[in-house]
C-alpha cells in the first residue's frame, strides 16, 4: 500500500496522547479524522482514508456528514478499519476526465463510469481492496486517482514500483514536481489548522471556512 504515504496513515488511537486527546474514543477518533483526512474537509482534496482500529461513531460520521462529506467502511478486519472519506460531487467529477474513465474502465468500472454512479465505484473499490489485503490480488492503485492524484504519478507509480520518483510526500510524483510541493503545502495547512482547531475544542464541520480565511 505504498502508494498511499506513510504520512497519511501513521495515526492510531494509541498515538493521540501526547496531544491532550485523551478524554474518550470519540475525542481520539476527531483528531484522527482531523490528521487523516482535513485537505477533505477543507474543500481540497476529493477524498482520503481514514485507518483507525475500531469503528468510528455514529457521532463522528454525523461530524463528518456536517462538513458535507460522505464515509464509507471500506474495509475491516481485528483492529484495523479503513474508511474511505469524501465528497462524493468531487468523485464524479474525478472519474468523468476522459483520461481517468479510461483507465478505471480498464480495471471494471464500465458500469458505473456509464451510469455516474459514485456508490458502485466506491463499491467496487472496496471490493478490489478487499481482494487486495485477503486474496493477494493486485493493490487497486487507482485510489489514487479517487484521492486526486494526478494519473501520471498513479501510472509512473506502478511503472516504476515506487521507485525512480522525483518528490515524495502525501504521494509519490514522477511528474510535474512544482505543482505537487504547492499542493502539498495546502494539505499540510489544512492539517495544521484542523489539528489546532480541535485542540480548541472546534468543530470539523468549521474547517472549510477557517482554512479558507487562513490560506495564502
Amino acid at each position: 500500500m505504498e502508494f498511499v504515504q506513510k504520512k497519511e496513515l501513521n495515526c492510531s488511537f494509541e498515538n493521540t496522547k501526547s496531544n491532550g486527546f485523551e478524554n474518550g474514543t470519540y475525542e481520539k477518533c476527531r483528531y484522527c479524522v482531523a490528521y487523516q483526512c482535513a485537505p477533505v474537509l477543507a474543500y481540497i482534496k476529493p477524498s482520503n482514508l481514514l485507518i483507525v482500529k475500531s469503528e468510528v461513531c455514529h457521532k463522528l460520521k454525523v461530524d463528518i456528514m456536517a462538513a458535507k462529506a460522505n464515509c464509507k467502511l471500506l474495509y475491516k478486519a481485528e483492529n484495523k478499519y479503513i474508511y474511505l472519506i469524501y465528497r462524493k460531487k468531487a468523485i464524479e467529477h474525478l472519474i468523468s476526465i476522459d483520461e481517468n474513465s479510461d483507465y478505471l474502465k480498464t480495471l471494471g468500472y464500465d458500469k458505473c463510469i456509464l451510469e455516474k454512479d459514485v456508490d458502485a465505484a466506491i463499491d467496487y473499490l472496496a471490493l478490489r481492496l478487499t481482494g487486495a489485503l485477503e486474496k493477494k490480488w493486485n493493490f487497486p492503485h487507482e485510489m489514487g486517482v479517487f484521492m486526486g492524484y494526478p494519473l501520471a504519478d498513479v501510472l509512473g507509480f506502478i511503472e516504476n514500483n515506487g521507485k525512480n520518483y522525483k518528490l515524495s510526500g502525501y504521494w509519490k510524483v514522477y511528474q510535474n514536481k512544482d505543482a505537487a510541493a504547492g499542493i502539498f503545502k495546502q494539505y499540510d495547512l489544512a492539517r495544521n489548522i484542523a489539528l489546532n482547531l480541535i485542540a480548541k475544542g472546534g468543530a470539523l464541520s468549521s474547517l472549510y471556512t477557517v482554512y479558507a480565511g487562513s490560506a495564502v
